[in-house]
């Protein structure tokens, strides 16, 4: 691996089902590949729990704090995604902030307490496909 490739790689990568489901070759992202144990309890075809057992670099499991899963809790019904995201969505992201929280040695400062205001409008889209 050169210089500019180690530079770019994640320290850590919380992967979700889709990642999985799809055979997505997650080792050349990050040095560490890691999830919740529901996500692989969600990893049910066959072919796709076989290729998960041969990936090239092993997928910890962690179970994330109960205080990031109530900040991020918190923090999806600010955004109003609270109602769209399954329990296990609200682990990974809660993984995911937990982590955030460790390699930054603690300091949440970095971290939005607040959803960004965004200025939403209406528009009609039309999608063609053409063969």
């Amino acid at each position: 691996m050169d210089a500019a490739t180690r530079s770019t790689r994640l320290r850590a990568l919380v992967v979700d089902t889709a990642a999985l489901i799809e055979n997505v070759r997650l080792d050349a992202f990050a040095d560490e590949l890691v999830t919740v144990p529901e996500v692989l309890a969600e990893v049910r075809n066959e072919v796709a729990r076989r290729q998960m057992l041969v990936q090239p670099q092993e997928i910890k499991t962690r179970q994330p704090s109960s205080e990031a899963v109530a900040a991020v809790t918190e923090f999806a019904k600010k955004t109003g995604d609270f109602a769209s995201l399954s329990a296990v969505d609200l682990r990974v992201l809660a993984l995911t902030y937990m982590l955030e929280v460790e390699y930054s040695n603690g300091e949440t400062a970095h971290l939005n307490k607040e959803p960004k205001t965004v200025r939403r409008f209406q528009s009609t889209f039309c999608f063609c496909v053409c063969v």
